[in-house]
C-alpha cells in the first residue's frame, strides 16, 4: 500500500511540475533575457507539421523554452563545465553551431515569406573552420574561420547591389573584425582565422566599384584600450568611433573629436558570449558600458509605427542587452533626419556592428537610411531611388562571412536577385 501511494504521489508531481512548465512564463515578455532571443512559440497542428513529423520537435522546443528554472539550470550546468579537466586554469573552449544568431529579430510581416536563394555551387572550400568560443580568465573571443565559398557568395552579393544600384551610386563596403583578431598570444591565435588575411580575400574578389574600407589598422592602433567588450560579440562605442574616424577621409566629413561627445557609464552588461558560455568568470566580471550620445539635433525614426524618437537611448533596452540602446538594435528599416541641412543622404545597409557605428554619422548627414537585410523586405535599388540616396555604405563583421551564410543570402534577395 505504501508502495503504491509513493508511486502516485510520484505521479501526481510529475504531472504537477510538467503542467507548471507551460505556465511558467510571463505572456506579456515572451524574451528568454539571458538567452537573448524568444521564447519559441505555441507550435501551430496543421496537416503538414504532422504529415512531415516536424510538430514532436516544434513542441520539444516550446516545451524546454518554458521549463521551470531553466537559467538556473543553465548557469549551473556553466559552473560544472568551468571545471572540467581543461588545461592551464582559467581557459575554457565553448564549442558553438555555425547557426547560432545572437540578436532577437524582429517580427516579421505575417504575409511576407523571405524566399530561399539557393547557394550557388562553387569549389570546395579551402579551408574549413568550427566556430568556438575562448575564455580566457575574465574575457571571451569569438574564433573566426575561411570558407571559400561563402566569400565568394557574399562578393557576388555586393555586386549584385552594386549592378542594381548603377554606376552613379557610390558602394562602399566595410568589414569589422572581431576581437580575436587582436589576441596576441600565439597558442591561442592557432585555434582562430587571421581576419586581417580573410578581409584581404574578401577585398580581392569584389568589384572594382565597390570601394572597399578598413577599420582595421585604426583599431590595431588601439587595442589596448576598451575596444570590444569582453563578454559581448561586439564592439564597444570607442571601437566603433575609431572605425568612424576611418571612414572620414574616403566619404568625405571630418571626424569630430570623441571628447564632443556626451556620455554615460553603464555598470554590469554580461552581453551574449557570457549568454553561450554561462562562464562563471565571465560573470563576475561583467563589462561597462559607455553610452556615447550624438550631439547634433535629429529624429529617429523606426518605421514601425512608433513615435519619434532618438538613435541613442537606454529606453530601448529589452531585457539584459544594453547594446540594444543603439539605433534600438535590428529594424528592418529605419532612418535619422538631422538638424544638418547639407542634402547629404547615405543609406547604411548592416549587421548589429553598424548599430554604434551609425550615431556618429549624423552630424555629416541630412538623412540617413538604415537597412538590415535580414529582415527588409523591400528592394535596395527602390529605396535609394525613392529618397535620393547617392551613398550606400555596408557594415558586418567578419564572421559574417566566414560562418553565416543568411547575411548574404538576404543582400542577395533585397538587390533583386
Amino acid at each position: 500500500m505504501g508502495q503504491k501511494l509513493g508511486v502516485s504521489l510520484f505521479f501526481v508531481f510529475l504531472g504537477s511540475f510538467s503542467l507548471g512548465n507551460l505556465y511558467y512564463f510571463n505572456p506579456e515578455s515572451l524574451i528568454l533575457d539571458r538567452e537573448n532571443r524568444m521564447q519559441k512559440p505555441w507550435p501551430g497542428i496543421t496537416q503538414e507539421v504532422l504529415a512531415d513529423g516536424t510538430w514532436p520537435r516544434n513542441f520539444e522546443e516550446f516545451y524546454n523554452d518554458r521549463f521551470l528554472f531553466r537559467q538556473e539550470a543553465m548557469e549551473a550546468a556553466g559552473r560544472i563545465r568551468s571545471h572540467y579537466g581543461l588545461p592551464q586554469g582559467g581557459v575554457e573552449i565553448v564549442a558553438a553551431s555555425a547557426g547560432d544568431q545572437f540578436d532577437i529579430p524582429p517580427e516579421k510581416p505575417k504575409e511576407t515569406i523571405t524566399p530561399e536563394i539557393p547557394v550557388p555551387v562553387l569549389t570546395p572550400p579551402q579551408e574549413t573552420w568550427d566556430k568556438q568560443l575562448i575564455v580566457l580568465g575574465d574575457r571571451a573571443y569569438e574564433t573566426a574561420g575561411y570558407e571559400e565559398n561563402a566569400v565568394i557568395y557574399y562578393t557576388k552579393a555586393l555586386d549584385s547591389l552594386k549592378k542594381s544600384l548603377g554606376s552613379h551610386i557610390r558602394v562602399f563596403s566595410l568589414m569589422v573584425p572581431s576581437a580575436i583578431e587582436f589576441l596576441e598570444d600565439p597558442a591561442y591565435k592557432k585555434l582562430t582565422f587571421s581576419q586581417r588575411e580573410g578581409i584581404k580575400k574578401i577585398q580581392e574578389k569584389l568589384s572594382p566599384d565597390i570601394i572597399s574600407l578598413s577599420a582595421l589598422p585604426l583599431l590595431e592602433a588601439h587595442k589596448s584600450e576598451y575596444i570590444y567588450h569582453h563578454t559581448d560579440h561586439h564592439w564597444t562605442a570607442l571601437g566603433a568611433y575609431y572605425a568612424y574616424t576611418a571612414l572620414g577621409p574616403t566619404l568625405g566629413f571630418t571626424p569630430h573629436n570623441y571628447g564632443e561627445y556626451p556620455k554615460e557609464t553603464v555598470e554590469g552588461f554580461l552581453g551574449t558570449l557570457y549568454n553561450q558560455s554561462l562562464s562563471p568568470s565571465l560573470k563576475a566580471a561583467p563589462d561597462t558600458m559607455e553610452i556615447v550620445y550624438p550631439f547634433a539635433d535629429h529624429e529617429f525614426d523606426r518605421h514601425r509605427g512608433e513615435a519619434l524618437g532618438k538613435a541613442v537611448d537606454l529606453a530601448y533596452v529589452q531585457g539584459f542587452n544594453k547594446y540594444l540602446t543603439y539605433i534600438a538594435g535590428d529594424d528592418p528599416w529605419s532612418e535619422i533626419r538631422s538638424s544638418v541641412k547639407n542634402g547629404k543622404k547615405i543609406l547604411v545597409i548592416k549587421d548589429s556592428y553598424g548599430n554604434a557605428l551609425i550615431p556618429y554619422l549624423i552630424p555629416h548627414y541630412e538623412e540617413i537610411h538604415i537597412v538590415d537585410p535580414r529582415y527588409y523586405q523591400g528592394k535596395i535599388a527602390q529605396l535609394v531611388q525613392e529618397k535620393g540616396i547617392a551613398d550606400v555604405l555596408v557594415v558586418n563583421y567578419y564572421l559574417v562571412v566566414s560562418f553565416y551564410k543568411g547575411f548574404a543570402r538576404n543582400l542577395l534577395r533585397v538587390s533583386g536577385e
